[in-house]
């Protein structure tokens, strides 16, 4: 029927805006695991904003210093240190979200555009 097009639209919207806020509020937290997938941003190393690695080192905070990981980049031997302020969560590798993170960010915008089908069915 035509009426269950909307509905799925407005379910995947609904999904993708609690996975997203949930990965906003693991950027907040000190609650960082091994295995996380993140995107680094905003370092004075420009090269490195917009590289993907994962988390392989939960490194210890000195008092008065920000929290840092080590995040292994593709290609690279060793981890780097990095402020967990310079990066998103994108997934943790073990626990990876279905549908995939990238497909959760596009939908919402989306919404007015794709039919999810629609046309074959008229």
């Amino acid at each position: 029927s035509s009426s269950a097009a909307p509905c799925f639209r407005c379910d995947l919207a609904a999904l993708s805006q609690i996975h997203l806020a949930n990965d906003a509020a693991r950027e907040n937290e000190t609650d960082w695991k091994l295995d996380d997938v993140v995107e680094l941003h905003s370092l004075k190393a420009e090269q490195l904003n917009g590289k993907t690695g994962m988390v392989t080192e939960i490194l210890p905070i000195s008092e008065g210093q920000e929290a840092r990981l080590g995040v292994l980049l593709p290609g690279k031997a060793s981890p780097l240190s990095i402020k967990t302020q310079n990066m998103h969560f994108l997934y943790n590798r073990a626990e990876v979200p279905l549908p995939p993170y990238e497909v959760l960010r596009w939908l919402p915008l989306l919404r007015g555009e794709f039919t999810f089908g629609a046309q074959e069915d008229a």
